[in-house]
């Protein structure tokens, strides 16, 4: 990776960090006051981690010399554009165009198959991760006496835990995988 894909990796890589802490910031405040609670706390934290995976990728492939690293993260940036109806994670999408720009100029030619490996365990931890958190879910009911609250779209503690480990498997399996440019 040249100097100017490393840095164009970082800055990518910070954004979409920052867009993942804004996404969960936004799923806990914009909760309910009588379904916040750790429970959905966790969720919203699962949720963010998912989007920031992508990021974190780029990051670890821009300070480890691991240029295979940004495809998957390109990857999976892609259906996660499409998670909000109200199109505030589309411009998601420019930064799946810049990795897959970067990745291009930057890819190892002997090291097509670790980097293919690589991407698929990032690819399907990160999308499973992304699944589970919105397939997974059950129906909920709060109550403060005064007032109910009902949903049908609760992640419970354990979709999230799930979400979690498969988000930590996709980052460390694809790094442990993903060869180092000139290798």
């Amino acid at each position: 990776m040249t100097g100017r894909d490393r840095t164009l990796a970082v800055v990518v890589g910070v954004v979409v960090v920052l867009g993942g802490v804004a996404i969960t910031a936004v799923r806990y405040v914009g909760e309910d006051p009588l379904a916040r609670n750790a429970e959905s706390l966790l969720a919203a934290l699962a949720l963010g981690s998912i989007v920031a995976a992508p990021g974190v990728l780029a990051l670890i492939a821009a300070s480890t010399g691991r240029p295979a690293l940004l495809l998957p993260a390109a990857i999976v940036l892609v259906p996660l554009s499409f998670i909000s109806f109200a199109l505030v994670t589309l411009p998601l999408l420019v930064p799946a165009f810049l990795l897959v720009a970067t990745w291009a100029r930057s890819i190892p030619d002997d090291a097509a198959g670790r980097t293919l490996l690589a991407g698929f365990v990032a690819v399907a931890c990160l999308v499973t991760a992304g699944w589970a958190v919105f397939a997974l879910t059950v129906n909920r009911e709060f109550t403060d006496g005064s007032s109910t609250f009902g949903t049908t779209g609760w992640t419970p503690w354990s979709t999230s835990a799930l979400a979690f480990a498969l988000v930590v498997v996709g980052i460390l399996g694809s790094t442990a995988l993903a060869p180092r440019a000139g290798r």
